[in-house]
Protein backbone atom coordinates (compact mmCIF):
# COMPACT_ATOMS: atom_id res chain seq x y z
CA UNK A 1 0.00 0.00 0.00
CA UNK A 2 1.27 3.47 -0.87
CA UNK A 3 1.58 5.17 2.52
CA UNK A 4 1.88 8.57 0.89
CA UNK A 5 -1.59 8.16 -0.57
CA UNK A 6 -2.97 6.82 2.71
CA UNK A 7 -1.78 9.88 4.64
CA UNK A 8 -3.01 12.28 1.97
CA UNK A 9 -6.45 10.66 2.03
CA UNK A 10 -6.53 10.80 5.81
CA UNK A 11 -5.73 14.52 5.83
CA UNK A 12 -8.47 15.28 3.29
CA UNK A 13 -10.98 13.19 5.18
CA UNK A 14 -10.22 14.55 8.64
CA UNK A 15 -9.08 17.99 7.49
CA UNK A 16 -5.99 17.87 9.70
CA UNK A 17 -2.24 17.53 9.42
CA UNK A 18 -0.35 14.26 9.71
CA UNK A 19 1.19 14.02 13.16
CA UNK A 20 4.71 12.58 13.44
CA UNK A 21 6.28 11.77 16.81
CA UNK A 22 10.01 11.13 17.18
CA UNK A 23 10.93 9.43 20.46
CA UNK A 24 14.45 8.96 21.82
CA UNK A 25 17.34 10.81 23.40
CA UNK A 26 18.97 13.96 21.99
CA UNK A 27 19.19 12.22 18.63
CA UNK A 28 15.39 12.33 18.41
CA UNK A 29 15.37 16.12 18.62
CA UNK A 30 17.91 16.32 15.79
CA UNK A 31 15.87 13.98 13.57
CA UNK A 32 12.62 15.77 14.40
CA UNK A 33 14.16 19.13 13.51
CA UNK A 34 15.28 17.85 10.13
CA UNK A 35 11.88 16.34 9.40
CA UNK A 36 10.18 19.60 10.36
CA UNK A 37 12.39 21.49 7.94
CA UNK A 38 12.08 18.98 5.11
CA UNK A 39 8.31 18.37 5.20
CA UNK A 40 5.53 20.80 4.17
CA UNK A 41 4.49 22.53 7.39
CA UNK A 42 0.92 22.83 6.14
CA UNK A 43 0.54 19.06 6.03
CA UNK A 44 2.86 17.69 8.72
CA UNK A 45 3.38 18.34 12.42
CA UNK A 46 6.53 16.88 13.98
CA UNK A 47 7.18 16.57 17.72
CA UNK A 48 10.29 15.31 19.51
CA UNK A 49 9.78 13.27 22.68
CA UNK A 50 12.40 12.46 25.31
CA UNK A 51 12.33 10.87 28.74
CA UNK A 52 16.01 11.64 29.33
CA UNK A 53 16.72 14.46 31.78
CA UNK A 54 20.21 14.89 30.33
CA UNK A 55 18.72 15.49 26.87
CA UNK A 56 16.61 18.45 27.90
CA UNK A 57 12.91 18.95 27.31
CA UNK A 58 12.15 15.80 29.27
CA UNK A 59 8.55 14.66 29.29
CA UNK A 60 6.82 12.25 31.65
CA UNK A 61 5.85 8.76 30.54
CA UNK A 62 2.19 9.86 30.59
CA UNK A 63 2.91 12.80 28.25
CA UNK A 64 4.97 10.66 25.87
CA UNK A 65 2.42 7.87 25.65
CA UNK A 66 -0.41 10.37 25.16
CA UNK A 67 1.34 11.86 22.12
CA UNK A 68 2.27 8.44 20.75
CA UNK A 69 -1.30 7.17 20.95
CA UNK A 70 -2.55 10.13 18.91
CA UNK A 71 0.17 10.33 16.25
CA UNK A 72 -0.01 8.97 12.71
CA UNK A 73 3.67 8.08 12.35
CA UNK A 74 6.01 7.08 15.18
CA UNK A 75 9.79 7.11 14.73
CA UNK A 76 11.46 5.77 17.86
CA UNK A 77 14.54 4.39 19.58
CA UNK A 78 13.69 1.03 21.17
CA UNK A 79 14.20 0.86 24.94
CA UNK A 80 14.59 -2.28 27.06
CA UNK A 81 12.16 -3.74 29.55
CA UNK A 82 13.89 -1.87 32.40
CA UNK A 83 12.27 1.31 31.04
CA UNK A 84 8.84 0.01 32.02
CA UNK A 85 6.02 1.87 30.29
CA UNK A 86 8.44 3.31 27.75
CA UNK A 87 9.94 -0.05 26.77
CA UNK A 88 9.69 -1.06 23.13
CA UNK A 89 7.14 -3.76 23.92
CA UNK A 90 4.79 -1.34 25.67
CA UNK A 91 5.33 1.45 23.13
CA UNK A 92 4.34 -0.90 20.30
CA UNK A 93 1.29 -1.98 22.26
CA UNK A 94 0.19 1.60 22.93
CA UNK A 95 0.87 2.53 19.30
CA UNK A 96 -1.47 -0.16 17.97
CA UNK A 97 -3.51 2.40 16.01
CA UNK A 98 -0.52 4.28 14.61
CA UNK A 99 -0.31 3.96 10.82
CA UNK A 100 3.46 3.55 10.61
CA UNK A 101 6.21 2.74 13.11
CA UNK A 102 9.87 3.17 12.21
CA UNK A 103 12.59 2.20 14.69
CA UNK A 104 16.15 3.51 14.64
CA UNK A 105 19.18 2.49 16.72
CA UNK A 106 21.02 4.48 19.34
CA UNK A 107 23.93 6.04 17.45
CA UNK A 108 27.08 5.72 19.53
CA UNK A 109 30.79 5.26 18.92
CA UNK A 110 33.39 6.14 21.54
CA UNK A 111 36.22 5.01 19.29
CA UNK A 112 36.03 7.84 16.77
CA UNK A 113 38.19 10.17 18.86
CA UNK A 114 40.66 9.66 21.72
CA UNK A 115 38.71 11.68 24.28
CA UNK A 116 35.04 12.63 24.40
CA UNK A 117 33.35 14.36 27.30
CA UNK A 118 29.90 13.38 28.59
CA UNK A 119 29.57 16.13 31.24
CA UNK A 120 26.19 15.03 32.61
CA UNK A 121 27.06 11.37 33.14
CA UNK A 122 26.93 10.34 36.82
CA UNK A 123 30.28 8.53 36.95
CA UNK A 124 32.59 11.29 38.31
CA UNK A 125 32.31 14.88 39.44
CA UNK A 126 33.17 15.87 35.84
CA UNK A 127 30.78 13.30 34.35
CA UNK A 128 32.51 10.77 32.10
CA UNK A 129 35.28 11.10 29.54
CA UNK A 130 35.50 8.31 27.01
CA UNK A 131 39.17 7.33 26.85
CA UNK A 132 39.68 8.20 30.52
CA UNK A 133 40.61 4.60 31.31
CA UNK A 134 43.80 5.08 29.28
CA UNK A 135 44.76 8.14 31.32
CA UNK A 136 43.90 6.49 34.64
CA UNK A 137 46.15 3.58 33.69
CA UNK A 138 49.03 5.92 32.84
CA UNK A 139 48.62 7.76 36.15
CA UNK A 140 49.82 4.64 37.94
CA UNK A 141 53.36 5.39 36.78
CA UNK A 142 53.36 8.93 35.34
CA UNK A 143 52.47 12.36 36.63
CA UNK A 144 49.86 14.45 34.85
CA UNK A 145 52.41 16.83 33.29
CA UNK A 146 54.32 14.04 31.53
CA UNK A 147 51.06 12.52 30.31
CA UNK A 148 50.01 15.86 28.80
CA UNK A 149 53.42 16.11 27.08
CA UNK A 150 52.96 12.63 25.62
CA UNK A 151 49.46 13.57 24.50
CA UNK A 152 50.82 16.62 22.69
CA UNK A 153 53.42 14.46 20.94
CA UNK A 154 50.84 11.80 19.97
CA UNK A 155 52.62 9.11 21.97
CA UNK A 156 49.61 7.80 23.92
CA UNK A 157 47.92 4.68 22.59
CA UNK A 158 44.20 5.30 23.10
CA UNK A 159 43.23 1.88 21.71
CA UNK A 160 41.07 3.65 19.14
CA UNK A 161 40.73 0.90 16.58
CA UNK A 162 39.52 -1.67 19.13
CA UNK A 163 37.17 0.86 20.73
CA UNK A 164 35.77 1.71 17.30
CA UNK A 165 35.18 -1.91 16.32
CA UNK A 166 33.63 -2.75 19.70
CA UNK A 167 31.09 0.05 19.17
CA UNK A 168 30.37 -1.09 15.60
CA UNK A 169 29.67 -4.59 16.91
CA UNK A 170 27.29 -3.15 19.50
CA UNK A 171 25.54 -1.07 16.85
CA UNK A 172 25.09 -4.09 14.61
CA UNK A 173 23.41 -5.88 17.48
CA UNK A 174 21.04 -2.96 18.11
CA UNK A 175 20.20 -2.37 14.48
CA UNK A 176 19.45 -6.05 13.87
CA UNK A 177 16.16 -5.22 15.64
CA UNK A 178 15.47 -1.83 14.01
CA UNK A 179 14.22 -0.62 10.63
CA UNK A 180 16.95 1.99 10.20
CA UNK A 181 20.45 0.51 9.76
CA UNK A 182 23.57 2.66 9.73
CA UNK A 183 26.62 0.48 10.51
CA UNK A 184 27.39 -0.11 6.83
CA UNK A 185 27.13 3.64 6.16
CA UNK A 186 29.55 4.39 9.00
CA UNK A 187 32.08 1.82 7.82
CA UNK A 188 31.90 3.11 4.25
CA UNK A 189 32.21 6.80 5.13
CA UNK A 190 33.83 7.44 8.52
CA UNK A 191 37.30 8.05 7.10
CA UNK A 192 36.18 10.56 4.49
CA UNK A 193 33.37 12.37 6.34
CA UNK A 194 32.96 13.52 9.92
CA UNK A 195 30.02 11.36 11.06
CA UNK A 196 30.07 12.12 14.79
CA UNK A 197 30.53 15.37 16.70
CA UNK A 198 31.09 13.36 19.88
CA UNK A 199 30.55 9.79 21.05
CA UNK A 200 26.75 10.06 20.62
CA UNK A 201 26.05 13.26 18.72
CA UNK A 202 25.72 12.40 15.04
CA UNK A 203 26.98 14.96 12.54
CA UNK A 204 25.14 16.13 9.43
CA UNK A 205 26.20 13.34 7.06
CA UNK A 206 24.94 10.61 9.38
CA UNK A 207 21.68 12.39 10.17
CA UNK A 208 21.06 12.88 6.47
CA UNK A 209 21.41 9.12 5.95
CA UNK A 210 18.90 8.40 8.72
CA UNK A 211 16.43 10.82 7.13
CA UNK A 212 17.02 9.28 3.70
CA UNK A 213 16.06 5.87 5.08
CA UNK A 214 13.00 7.32 6.82
CA UNK A 215 11.92 8.81 3.48
CA UNK A 216 12.53 5.52 1.68
CA UNK A 217 10.57 3.47 4.23
CA UNK A 218 7.67 5.88 4.67
CA UNK A 219 7.17 7.42 1.24
CA UNK A 220 6.95 10.84 2.92
CA UNK A 221 7.54 13.88 0.66
CA UNK A 222 10.66 14.67 2.65
CA UNK A 223 13.06 17.10 0.99
CA UNK A 224 16.74 16.61 1.72
CA UNK A 225 17.98 19.15 -0.83
CA UNK A 226 18.13 21.92 1.78
CA UNK A 227 20.78 20.12 3.85
CA UNK A 228 24.15 21.87 3.73
CA UNK A 229 26.76 19.14 4.19
CA UNK A 230 29.41 21.78 4.86
CA UNK A 231 27.66 22.49 8.17
CA UNK A 232 28.66 19.78 10.62
CA UNK A 233 25.90 20.24 13.20
CA UNK A 234 22.68 20.52 11.18
CA UNK A 235 20.87 18.76 14.04
CA UNK A 236 21.79 21.60 16.43
CA UNK A 237 23.01 19.19 19.08
CA UNK A 238 24.77 20.58 22.17
CA UNK A 239 28.53 20.75 21.77
CA UNK A 240 30.71 18.89 24.25
CA UNK A 241 34.48 18.82 24.49
CA UNK A 242 35.53 16.20 21.93
CA UNK A 243 38.88 17.18 20.40
CA UNK A 244 39.93 15.60 17.12
CA UNK A 245 43.69 15.22 17.42
CA UNK A 246 46.41 14.51 14.85
CA UNK A 247 46.70 11.08 16.52
CA UNK A 248 43.03 10.40 15.77
CA UNK A 249 43.46 11.55 12.18
CA UNK A 250 46.52 9.35 11.66
CA UNK A 251 45.12 6.27 13.43
CA UNK A 252 41.83 6.21 11.53
CA UNK A 253 43.15 7.75 8.32
CA UNK A 254 40.70 10.64 8.40
CA UNK A 255 40.58 12.87 5.35
CA UNK A 256 39.16 15.74 7.41
CA UNK A 257 41.41 17.86 9.61
CA UNK A 258 42.14 17.74 13.31
CA UNK A 259 40.77 20.57 15.40
CA UNK A 260 43.05 23.60 15.49
CA UNK A 261 42.63 23.78 19.27
CA UNK A 262 42.79 20.02 19.83
CA UNK A 263 45.64 20.25 22.34
CA UNK A 264 43.97 22.88 24.54
CA UNK A 265 40.74 20.88 24.55
CA UNK A 266 42.49 17.59 25.26
CA UNK A 267 44.67 19.07 27.99
CA UNK A 268 41.59 20.30 29.85
CA UNK A 269 40.08 16.82 29.77
CA UNK A 270 43.28 15.16 30.93
CA UNK A 271 43.58 17.68 33.75
CA UNK A 272 40.01 16.84 34.85
CA UNK A 273 40.91 13.16 34.96
CA UNK A 274 44.13 13.93 36.83
CA UNK A 275 42.32 16.05 39.45
CA UNK A 276 39.77 13.29 40.02
CA UNK A 277 42.55 10.72 40.38
CA UNK A 278 44.45 12.92 42.85
CA UNK A 279 41.30 13.37 44.93
CA UNK A 280 40.72 9.62 45.02
CA UNK A 281 44.32 8.91 46.04
CA UNK A 282 44.28 11.54 48.80
CA UNK A 283 41.12 10.03 50.28
CA UNK A 284 42.67 6.57 50.67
Amino acid sequence: MNLKKVFRFKRLKSNRTTRIAVFGNCQASAIAGMLSTGLPSSDYQVEALSNNARTGGMKSADEIISVIEKCDILIFQPLGENHGRLSEQNIRRRAANVDLLISYPYMFNSGMYSLSHAPKAPDHDYGLIYGEEVIFDLLREQDIKSIIKDYEKGKIDFNLENRFQHCINGLRGRESLTDIKISYFILDNYKSEKLFLSHNHPATHLLQEVCRQIKEISGLPLSLDWIDLKKENIGRLPETNTPISPYDKKTHGYVFDAHKDWFEKGRKLIEMIGASHAKTVSSL
